[in-house]
């Protein structure tokens, strides 16, 4: 069977910028976006529609149905200097998502299904959605002409999980005119999408052991079958994060910037391994699997040459190093 797909994605933002004669700083904005993404199977067949008379398989394409994702978000940002050393911004978000399972043709999911990719029966199609909205202030503040401290916090509800405050603490120091050290102290999280909470599909593969077509399904994590099988309902990924790092300026033309990193992350989505049901199937659902450390270091560098006759170049130099240590795991079933 070949298998296809057409994708279309479409996206729109609005904002409107501005001040008021008290120093009030306001950014308004609307955005949409939308991405689609339409299956095709061809050159495959749905054994239990049988044979027509001429001893042909009746249908050799499908529609499978297929998948979209649509976002709306409207922002609200302000800043406003509350004295000569201290500038407060805050603002408000608020989002909704709606991830939607689009229903295939009758004859790609009734019977044994299109071998390849069995489609989306109705029962599994529809829309699933959810809100969310978020506060948010950030104070700036000018210790002296050499200090910037920076503190943050967010709170944000969501509709299908609960709720979540982060914060930051960040400095900047000038050690001179030419060198600074920075760093900063945070805590972040990610949301699990409708997408990964609802995802409902169903292709046929092949039995490692036996040779033989098996159905695999990837189903919500909250399904009895998933539930049955080590499944449960997904959570917020959360992070703390830490960087510190130095800017240098090098010459009259050169600068430089480096900074490390230390990232802890708990509860990371991930879809597992196949898992062999009591059915004789296999499926696979998105869980809460591993709390991973990140750690790393970035280096830029940057110059300029000024030939004679006026003309530049500029040259620069990047170098990133990333290392990913999985610190714990959950189980499913028994099985990492």
């Amino acid at each position: 069977p070949y298998l296809d797909g057409d994708q279309e994605d479409v996206s729109l933002n609005v904002g409107i910028r501005g001040d008021t004669a008290g120093g009030l700083y306001y950014d308004l904005g609307v955005g949409y976006g939308k991405n689609e993404l339409d299956y095709f199977l061809n050159n495959t067949t749905n054994a239990g529609l049988g044979l027509g008379a001429d001893g042909e398989t009746l249908q050799r394409d499908f529609d499978p149905g297929g998948y979209e994702q649509e976002e709306m978000n409207l922002t609200a940002d302000f800043s406003m200097p509350l004295s000569d050393n201290l500038n407060l911004g805050f603002g408000a978000e608020w989002r909704e998502e709606t991830y939607t399972a689009v229903a295939g043709e009758e004859n790609s999911y009734i019977l044994d299904g299109a071998s390849g990719l069995r489609g989306i029966p109705p029962q599994d199609a529809g829309d699933f959605d959810r809100d969310n909205w978020a506060v948010y202030a950030d104070l700036e503040h000018d210790i002296s002409d050499r200090w910037l401290m920076q503190y943050a916090l967010r709170y944000e509800d969501f509709s299908d999980f609960g709720d979540t405050t982060n914060g930051k603490i960040a400095t900047r120091y000038n050690l001179s005119d030419r060198f600074t050290i920075r760093g900063a102290i945070s805590t972040g999280f990610h949301a699990p999408t409708p997408g990964q909470a609802n995802v409902r599909t169903t292709i046929t593969t092949f039995d490692g052991a036996t040779g033989l077509q098996v159905e695999e399904g990837l189903v919500p994590p909250t399904t009895p079958q998933a539930l049955a099988n080590g499944g449960a309902p997904l959570t917020e990924e959360t992070s703390t994060n830490y960087s510190l790092g130095v800017t240098a300026d090098i010459g009259e033309s050169t600068s430089l910037t480096l900074d490390g990193y230390f990232i802890q992350v708990d509860d990371r989505i991930y879809r597992t391994g196949d898992i062999q049901t009591a059915l004789g199937n296999t499926i696979s659902f998105y869980t809460n699997a591993l709390d991973v450390e990140h750690q790393g270091l970035d280096l830029v560098l940057t110059s300029v040459i000024d030939w004679n006759g006026g003309t530049m170049t500029d040259l620069s130099f990047a170098y990133n190093y990333n290392q990913i240590e999985v610190v714990g795991q959950k189980q499913v079933n028994g099985v990492n």
